[in-house]
């Protein structure tokens, strides 16, 4: 169920209320800024629900799924054509990473 289809409590109810009658007081300039918050807020919702963060970095920013996607499939592509690393060499490189880390 989204925030749209979800029954609204009372004091829900009650600030949409509130929050009609301040914006039918409003001069222009402020319903401009209003305006303006209102379609920034809806892009980026909207943004959110056709690209939403499935993960995040250890850096800590958030992994998109179009990112994660475009990433993967560039992985498929260097393997087919010939890149990564064959097992051979990454037993030997995990050799050596485990050597180093004792």
């Amino acid at each position: 169920m989204t925030d749209s289809q979800r029954p609204l409590s009372f004091s829900e109810e009650e600030m949409r209320r509130e929050i009609i009658a301040e914006v039918s007081r409003m001069d222009t300039s402020f319903l401009r800024v209003v305006h303006s918050m209102m379609r920034t807020y809806a892009e980026e919702r909207e943004m959110e629900e056709e690209n939403p963060v499935i993960d995040y970095l250890v850096d800590g920013s958030p992994l998109r799924k179009k990112e994660f996607l475009q990433a993967a499939d560039e992985g498929v592509e260097k393997v087919i054509n010939g890149g990564g690393t064959e097992a051979d060499d990454f037993f030997q490189k995990k050799e050596k990473w485990m050597n180093d880390i004792e």
